[in-house]
């Protein structure tokens, strides 16, 4: 074996068991801090719920894509599409992700996450089948939730945590603080 495949192989590993693990600790803090600080946890699809969730998604990730050539490695941490931060939203995903992808493209206008009763109590003849992204939650606009509160007696509520809020970028945040010259030098 050249010397070459030999490093090659020695920062496979260190990839693998060290910078992966680092990376998605410093993705997990950067979601901690920028998503869940805006969260409710009593909320009925908070983002507490979804945060291990997340954490496997991007651990799955790199495994999926992890690719070594004669030049280089390659993986990817993240998948846009099960996000539904792309065109297209994968059809595979899961609620929480879609959730998140949600929240990560930023969201514009004033909020109110609701229950399927109060929604289907302000609208009884609606036929959606799939009431918000989880069944769970529906984002009703401010206007039509203070409607609620003076036809239904509903509870005032604050605005969604995620309300105007422009996008979020975990990744590139996390990206910047990483220094891959260390997994490098771990190899040598």
């Amino acid at each position: 074996m050249s010397n070459k495949d030999v490093f090659i192989k020695k920062l496979e590993k260190v990839i693998k068991d060290e910078m992966v693990p680092d990376l998605v600790a410093v993705i997990m803090e950067e979601f901690d801090q920028q998503v869940l600080t805006r969260d409710d946890p009593e909320d009925p699809m908070s983002l507490y719920t979804c945060r291990e969730e997340f954490k496997l998604f991007l651990e799955e990730t790199v495994e999926v894509s992890f690719e070594t050539t004669d030049d280089e490695i390659k993986f990817e941490i993240g998948d846009k599409n099960r996000l539904g931060m792309e065109d297209m939203l994968d059809e595979n995903t899961t609620d929480c992700l879609r959730i998140i992808g949600t929240v990560f493209n930023g969201i514009s206008g004033r909020y109110v996450l609701v229950t399927l009763d109060m929604y289907e109590k302000m609208f009884p003849i609606s036929t959606d089948k799939d009431i918000g992204r989880t069944g769970l939650a529906y984002l009703m606009e401010r206007a039509t939730y203070d409607r609620g509160v003076v036809k239904y007696g509903w509870q005032p509520k604050q605005d969604w945590g995620f309300s105007n809020t422009p996008p979020i970028d975990v990744f590139q945040d996390a990206v910047e603080k990483i220094n891959f010259n260390r997994y490098i030098e771990m190899a040598l």
